[in-house]
C-alpha cells in the first residue's frame, strides 16, 4: 500500500493568526527558547544570552493588541507571540491554544500576569466586552445586555450605569 500524506492547506475562512501559532509550537522546541534567551521575571523580559545581554523588547503588532518576538531556528525566522514565548519558556511548554494578559496590559510580560487560556477566555478579557455601555440614546445613555448559548439578549437602555449593572445582575442571576 502507498502511504498517504495529508497536506494542510490555508483557506480564506481559515483564521492566519490560528494556524501560525500551532506551526510555531510544532516547529520551535522550548529548548531553543532556552538557548538564546534569558528571562527576568520581575520585568517579563527576555535577554540574550550572549556577552551583551542585550533585553529583546518585541513590537507590537499591527492591531495594537499583542507584542510580537522573532525567533530563529533551523535558519529561519519565525514570528510569535511575546506572552506565548514567556508562558513557553517558564513552563516548558508551548500553551493550548494562546495566553491571556490578567491586567489587559499585553507589554506587560511578567508570568503571574499570563494564563492559559482559550480565544473565548480571551476575548472576554477585554475592555469593551462588557455586558453595558454607553449607547448613541440620550434620554437612557446606558445599555445593558448578556450573551446566553451564544447569542446576544438585549436587557434595556437604562439612565445610570448602576440601573444598567442591576439588569445584568438579574438576568445572570436567572440563568441555569
Amino acid at each position: 500500500m502507498v502511504g498517504v500524506m495529508a497536506v494542510e492547506r490555508l483557506t480564506p475562512r481559515q483564521p492566519f493568526s490560528v494556524i501560525a501559532m500551532s506551526i510555531v509550537s510544532q516547529q520551535i522546541p522550548v529548548e531553543r527558547l532556552w538557548e538564546l534567551y534569558s528571562y527576568n521575571p520581575f520585568t517579563g523580559k527576555f535577554h540574550k544570552r550572549t556577552n551583551t545581554g542585550k533585553e529583546i523588547k518585541g513590537w507590537s503588532a499591527s492591531d495594537k493588541r499583542s507584542w510580537l518576538i522573532q525567533i530563529y531556528y533551523s535558519g529561519k525566522s519565525v514570528q510569535t507571540n511575546y506572552g506565548r514565548a514567556v508562558f513557553a519558556w517558564v513552563t516548558g511548554a508551548w500553551p493550548d491554544p494562546t495566553v491571556d494578559h490578567i491586567n489587559r496590559d499585553p507589554s506587560d510580560n511578567r508570568f503571574q500576569n499570563l494564563r492559559e487560556s482559550s480565544f473565548r477566555d480571551q476575548n472576554a478579557n477585554r475592555k469593551n466586552s462588557g455586558p453595558y455601555f454607553s449607547g448613541q440614546n440620550r434620554k437612557n445613555p446606558w445599555k445593558a445586555q448578556i450573551k446566553i448559548n451564544g447569542k446576544l439578549k438585549h436587557l434595556g437602555y437604562h439612565q445610570t450605569k448602576a440601573e444598567a449593572q442591576a439588569a445584568y445582575a438579574r438576568a445572570a442571576s436567572e440563568l441555569p
